[in-house]
């Protein structure tokens, strides 16, 4: 019996002793290390690419930093080098999947002083590859900035995608899934009778909004950073330059009469107009806003600008009391067609009387 008990416990104990589990001790856990940064050689897959249409490799790039690229499962480069993948902003979601990062080079930039002065910047690039949920880029161009539209909601279906890369501004239509260029406009150097030649550049996609510039033959006498410029009595003796979105409305933006040394002659009017006459004359009217204007804007003696209009000369200086003119059915003021110095306007003084003024008695030849 003794026997028989004992050949019992010796099969208990080697079956036992045969499916013993080792327990390995658990690595240390650094406690003033966040979890997720713990994990972050190995992220989870999910957090790589969720839909697991491509597969990432880091490598390291010719420039001797870490990059990324996509390859398709069969092993096929997909697209560029990239520093960084990210997924889109859930708003652009019907255009795009993801987002390439690009560093390689440098771009430019428009910066501002403390006076609001700009200039031209250059900064190292960060550029952007638009990628579809299989790693291909949607559009063969690296946007600086861009933007992206859908509406596949209603009878009015429409995808577009604008953007701008070193100075040049793109538009796409998604069209059948497919991004097509219909749009690709460039900077351009344009020479004007004046003496100068105008230059431009683009710095973002909204509007088509191009910077513009100066030129005297091949020195840079203005760089293409400001909004507008109007060079009035074709010689260069005197530019008016805009600041702003003056594009957008009289009460956007305002504008500056510089000097062919730069020099600031005037800088009290949201917009500045010179009408040439018959026999080499001018005249000229400048506009101000009032309350209503988007900056703050001073006379001479630095009492904030009312709104209304003035006859002024080649400096700007005002030559004639305040004024104001009939206004449209669009509320847009008529000023009267000025061809001869010896026309007579119809105009409303500050009282709301209509007076006439003599257009001679404002005119001058720069």
């Amino acid at each position: 019996m003794a026997k028989k008990i004992f050949a019992v416990w010796l099969m208990l104990f080697i079956l036992f002793s045969g499916c013993k589990a080792e327990v390995l001790p658990e690595e240390p856990i650094n406690e003033d290390i966040p979890k997720e940064e713990q994990n972050a050689e190995n992220p989870p897959l999910d957090e790589q690419n969720p839909e697991e249409k491509f597969i990432t490799e880091k490598i390291i790039g010719l420039d001797g930093t870490e990059k990324f690229i996509i390859r398709d499962f069969e092993g096929n480069q997909i697209g560029y080098e990239y520093s960084l993948i990210e997924p889109a902003q859930e708003w652009d979601l019907d255009i795009y999947s993801y987002r390439g990062k690009v560093t390689e080079g440098t771009m430019l930039i428009i910066e501002y002083d403390e006076n609001g002065e700009p200039s031209l910047a250059k900064v190292p690039a960060e550029r952007y590859y638009l990628l579809d949920e299989n790693g291909y880029p949607v559009a063969d161009t690296a946007f600086e900035v861009y933007e992206c539209q859908s509406n596949n909601y209603s009878s009015d279906i429409y995808s577009w995608i604008a953007g701008v890369s070193e100075g040049i501004r793109y538009a796409y239509e998604i069209i059948d899934g497919e991004a097509i260029l219909v749009e690709k406009a460039e900077p351009h150097k344009t020479e004007c009778e004046c003496g100068f030649i105008h230059t431009s550049y683009c710095f973002d996609w909204y509007g088509g909004y191009f910077k513009h510039g100066l030129n005297i033959g091949d020195e840079v006498f203005l760089e293409p950073v400001y909004s507008g410029i109007y060079v009035p009595f074709n010689n260069t003796e005197r530019v008016v330059i805009y600041y702003g979105s003056y594009m957008q409305g009289a009460d956007c933006g305002y504008a500056k009469i510089i000097d062919k040394d730069k020099k600031v002659l005037s800088e009290k009017f949201n917009r500045i107009q010179y009408y040439e006459l018959d026999n080499g004359y001018y005249v000229g009217i400048g506009i101000a806003r009032g309350e209503n204007s988007e900056y703050a804007l001073y006379d001479e003696k630095g009492a904030p600008m009312k709104e209304g209009f003035w006859f002024i000369d080649m400096d700007g200086n005002i030559i004639s009391q305040r004024i104001d003119f009939y206004i449209d059915d669009m509320y847009n003021n008529i000023i009267p067609e000025m061809t001869s110095v010896n026309d007579i306007i119809t105009a409303i003084d500050e009282n709301g009387n209509e007076i006439k003024l003599t257009i001679k008695d404002y005119a001058f030849k720069p």
